[in-house]
């Protein structure tokens, strides 16, 4: 009977390693071994705080035999995979049964397990007599190895913590990410002017460096321009210096990660954090021809990114992919979409100015994205701009007209812009570099600030002046 069934004083040839939830069924093994003469150390009590595991250890390390009880159960308990069948494994005096019709995990599961699946506790039963002369074999051979000390199994333990947080840190907790951002995402991105930042004298295919002392001037202008955040669109090229200068000046950061799969980057990115407010990882990347990573990849990115920095992260893709694909709306912190207009269309003689057949056609993208925004999201429009030259619909005038336009759709009674829906601004500087394919002719001509710092008229329309 199992009230009858005494733990060992003696040397133990025989450590059971079970699961408390199959106590009952595991009750009826011992009960036969203990009978066929086998010195079992077992734990008959519920392993409750912490003065079990002294005791249970300095048997384990003395034993010459440890039994696993494959079930269910024992599958997911990190105790018997990470202590008790690791000990019986290094030390090869691993004995295993199945319980239920499952398969050990590696390495484990190279070793052949006797299969007691549906026993009923007859002694003539094959897997129980496999089992029974695999442990008399085991037990009572010569150790293959040195008894496992206690300090040995606790090292084992410690080892194993640190591989299983490694593990959980990589790719466990990055699932969980959204649980360590604590911003408040909706203020963050709506309640500043944000403005996108290209140093105006880099030039990527040229080889250029960043320049320390001209990103500094660039951010004090930048402040007094009345922005108070700025969107960088990648931590390559020495992007990666802009966020310390950026917070030195007062500003807020978005950080882009051009390349999901750039691991280079994606640390890059990250070792600037105590600098970097929001990150965006990837940009127009999954529509964009070539594709250049797909869904699941660019969610594992954002994930890593998110947990490991604390920070806000969603991505960036043309706004009529999110009424496509509904998974754009929920995989970010924000929905930040690409609503740049082509301006291929050109504007129709007569029916308005350019600015404001622009800004109308902006607002039926706010409109558009908001009503498929269902989870009901901040939402941030990138790349809102219009040009001062390279088109012949393209000056100062209109580029103020267009911005002066949204200004005043946010302040309607009801507004046009929809509550949810904040603009950020592109872009801080002209882009000289952009000039070439596959860039728009207008590209190069987008800045808000003239080159040599002075606000042109948008700036101030955005500022309300």
């Amino acid at each position: 009977m199992f009230s009858n069934l005494q733990v060992s004083k003696m040397p133990n040839e025989v450590f059971v390693s079970y699961s408390h939830k199959d106590l009952d069924r595991v009750k009826p093994l011992i009960e036969k071994l203990i009978a066929s003469d086998l010195q079992v150390w077992w734990d008959p009590n519920l392993r409750v705080g912490e003065t079990w595991k002294g005791p249970l250890l300095d048997e384990l390390a003395s034993a010459r035999c440890v039994l696993v009880v494959w079930s269910q159960h024992a599958l997911v308990s990190d105790w018997i995979l990470q202590t008790e069948a690791l000990a019986g494994w290094e030390r090869k005096i691993l004995v295993s049964v199945l319980l239920d019709p499952v398969t050990p995990p590696e390495p484990f599961g190279r070793i052949q397990a006797a299969n007691l699946v549906g026993w009923s506790g007859d002694e003539r039963h094959e897997g129980f007599k496999r089992a029974l002369e695999r442990l008399r074999r085991v037990s009572r051979s010569k150790p293959a190895g040195p008894p496992l000390s206690k300090a040995r199994c606790t090292m084992a333990i410690v080892t194993l913590v640190l591989v299983a947080f490694m593990a959980w840190y990589h790719r466990i907790g990055p699932r969980y990410s959204r649980a360590y951002v604590s911003c408040d995402v909706a203020a963050l991105v709506g309640g500043h002017r944000w403005i996108t930042y290209d140093p105006p004298r880099f030039n990527p295919s040229a080889g250029s460096r960043i320049d320390p002392a001209g990103i500094d001037a660039d951010m004090a202008t930048i402040r007094q321009a009345g922005f108070d955040g700025i969107i960088v669109f990648t931590a390559r090229h020495g992007f990666s210096a802009i966020p310390a200068r950026a917070k030195a000046a007062e500003l807020l950061v978005i950080v882009t990660v051009w390349d999901p799969h750039d691991r280079q980057e994606l640390d890059a990115a990250i070792r600037q954090r105590d600098y970097v407010d929001a990150y965006c990882v990837g940009h127009n990347g999954l529509g964009s021809k070539p594709i250049r990573y797909d869904f699941e990849s660019l969610k594992t990115a954002m994930d890593t990114v998110r947990f490991r920095s604390r920070r806000p992260v969603s991505t960036t893709e043309p706004w009529a992919k999110y009424l496509e694909d509904e998974r754009l709306y929920s995989i970010g912190d924000w929905v930040f979409a690409d609503a740049s207009l082509t301006f291929e269309q050109g504007f129709s003689p007569g029916r308005a100015e350019p600015g404001v057949e622009a800004a109308r056609a902006t607002l039926s993208i706010a409109r558009q994205l908001n009503g498929g925004n269902t989870r009901h999201k901040p939402i941030l429009l990138k790349l809102v701009t219009f040009p001062v030259g390279g088109a012949p619909f393209a000056s100062p005038a209109q580029q103020a007209v267009f911005y002066s336009t949204l200004r005043e759709a946010g302040r309607g009674n009801p507004p046009d812009l929809p509550f949810d829906v904040s603009i950020s601004f592109h872009s801080a500087f002209d882009i000289p570099w952009k000039a070439d394919w596959p860039f728009y002719r207008w590209d190069p001509q987008t800045g808000l600030i003239e080159s040599g710092g002075a606000p042109r008229p948008a700036a101030d329309a955005i500022r309300g002046r």
